[in-house]
């Protein structure tokens, strides 16, 4: 497969890749059956032995444009988007810089040990007040052995943020500002006063977090 740059100089253009999943049958073959009418006459026909499903992946060029202000073509009709690759005039190479992944990709984040795997955040420590960015994914640490302390939601959070807390408050508790929203359907601060604890917050829209353990 070869993506070709642009070939005025200061231009880019976006590659999409995009999938589809087909269902077809498989080539037919050439087989008897028994007839009932005449057990002496079978029945030849061709048939398909079995039904194939695939992921077919095609790639489809955006316009070039001048770098910086190129777009990545639209998705077809029936096809998902998957990965957008940008191609520079003189490329001769595609690193992984070029490509992101497509809007709309149904790509699934991967957890990771404490450096952050896809998706994820590393693990910080925290011990003083602290705004959570739960677009982020923050994964905190939050040691209160120096006195209790805040940590405060946003005020616009988008559906699917989340955020992870880890600590023992069980002396010294920590409170979760809820920042206008409510946490598990209660209009008020949450507050963390155990030992050991691992919660883990998401957004789920309607002005409410959820809160589970771990």
């Amino acid at each position: 497969m070869i993506l070709t740059p642009p070939v005025t100089a200061g231009q880019s253009v976006v590659y999409l890749f995009e999938a589809q999943f087909q269902t077809a049958d498989a080539a037919g073959v050439t087989s008897q059956f028994y007839n009932t009418d005449n057990p002496n006459a079978p029945i030849t026909a061709v048939v398909s032995p079995s039904r194939l499903d695939k992921c077919v992946v095609q790639v489809k060029a955006g316009t070039p444009a001048t770098t910086g202000s190129q777009v990545a073509p639209t998705v077809d009709a029936g096809w998902i988007p998957l990965w957008a690759v940008t191609v520079a005039n003189g490329a001769t190479t595609i690193t992984a810089g070029n490509i992101v992944a497509a809007a709309g990709a149904p790509a699934i984040a991967i957890g990771g040990g404490g450096g952050g795997g896809t998706g994820q955040a590393a693990w910080q420590a925290v011990t003083s007040a602290y705004n959570i960015n739960a677009a982020a994914k923050d994964r905190l640490i939050a040691d209160t052995s120096g006195g209790a302390f805040t940590v405060t939601l946003p005020a616009s959070p988008a559906f699917g943020d989340e955020c992870w807390i880890m600590g023992s408050f069980g002396t010294n508790n920590l409170t979760i500002a809820r920042n206008g929203k409510t946490i598990v359907g209660v209009a008020a601060d949450f507050t963390l006063n155990k030992d050991n604890l691992l919660v883990h917050l998401v957004y789920g829209g309607s002005n409410n977090w959820r809160v589970g353990n771990g």
